[in-house]
């Protein structure tokens, strides 16, 4: 692996989702545009090295020189209302799949 700096001014745009103790809604989801400050290279694929910490759900993506998005390795995205639309579904499926909390009775029983 080595770490090349980035010469570009590359821009990326993470896409959060605060965590509650709901559903997510479209009210959840944030969007920070971060400096790229270096890039990791392995196995001949790079991953941007942030200027910030980022939640380990949050998607990361490249602006475009032409206002598009591009998610490496998973696809592109004309503007940021369809980078929004794709954070709010990925953040619903993850609630939708965990596990069912259990009832209060059976969690006391367990003690």
């Amino acid at each position: 692996m080595s770490i090349v700096p980035d010469t570009r001014g590359t821009i990326a745009v993470v896409v959060q989702s605060r965590r509650t103790r709901a559903r997510p809604t479209a009210a959840d989801v944030y969007v920070e545009r971060v400096p790229v400050i270096a890039w990791s290279i392995e196995n001949g694929l790079a991953d941007p090295i942030l200027a910030m910490l980022i939640g380990i759900d949050a998607v990361v993506m490249l602006e475009l020189p032409d206002g598009g998005f591009y998610e490496p390795g998973i696809c592109r995205y004309d503007d940021i209302e369809d980078v929004k639309t794709q954070a709010i579904e990925r953040a619903q499926d993850a609630w939708d799949r965990r596990p069912a909390p259990k009832p209060a009775a059976e969690t006391q029983a367990a003690e």
